[in-house]
């Protein structure tokens, strides 16, 4: 299996464009206060105003963040497929527990 790679690309002194295995999931954007916060291209699983409000004290912290959103919006994604599909998956808890996280201010 491949290793997943990100790259960042800087878009100015406080943007950075951030991909995971070659795909642009968004930016992390330094606020006036120093902080960082992130703007997702996609739509994500969660309240996006949440997400988006959410702040980190480096780049590096909000670019994780962005990446575990987006992991998680897409198994959401797939789960519903299985649902469809009559397929089942046992992974709720684990994903229950990340939006408490989230709502919660951990990462």
């Amino acid at each position: 299996m491949p290793k997943n790679t990100i790259k960042w690309k800087q878009i100015d002194d406080w943007t950075q464009e951030v991909s995971y295995n070659e795909r642009a999931l968004g930016k992390v954007v330094r606020g006036s206060t120093g902080k960082w916060t992130i703007q997702p291209k996609f739509k994500p699983c969660i309240n996006r105003h949440l997400v988006e409000k959410k702040s980190f004290f480096g780049w590096h912290d909000a670019s994780k963040f962005l990446i575990k959103v987006w992991e998680k919006t897409e198994e959401q994604r797939m789960e519903k497929f299985l649902k469809k599909s009559n397929i089942k998956d046992n992974e709720d808890d684990e994903f229950d527990i990340f939006i408490r996280n989230v709502y919660m201010g951990s990462s």
